[in-house]
């Protein structure tokens, strides 16, 4: 599937690098903090999705918008294939991981308690 949620990230928590998830983010999940931003399509909190996007090295932190121009995430990586989009757009290779938008609001909001930051 192109996208990762909150479950996969949590199955994956060992609590060392790199799939040590913050205990704030655990606790929150424990809380059941997280049930107000599930998407009910995937039963679950999308982390990240799989975007087709022309990005290059140094486009992490730019706004994701959908059709209707509305902000759906941010552009977090890219895969290595699509290194080669520096040189030119080819859709065979050209794979990007976005983080989605309803984490962000999740994780400012319930985990970082931090509501204000959200419009």
């Amino acid at each position: 599937r192109p996208f990762t949620t909150l479950g996969g990230l949590l199955a994956k928590h060992t609590g060392k690098d790199p799939f040590d998830a913050p205990a704030a983010l655990r606790d929150a999940v424990r809380a059941g903090k997280h049930h107000g931003y599930v998407v009910p399509a995937l039963g679950d909190v999308p982390v990240c999705f799989l975007s087709n996007a022309d990005t290059t090295g140094g486009n992490s932190g730019s706004p994701v918008l959908n059709g209707r121009g509305e902000l759906v995430g941010l552009n977090f990586d890219r895969v290595y294939e699509n290194v080669s989009g520096d040189f030119g757009y080819r859709i065979e290779t050209s794979s990007n991981v976005m983080l989605d938008v309803r984490m962000i609001r999740f994780y400012l909001a319930e985990v970082m308690d931090a509501p204000g930051l959200l419009p």
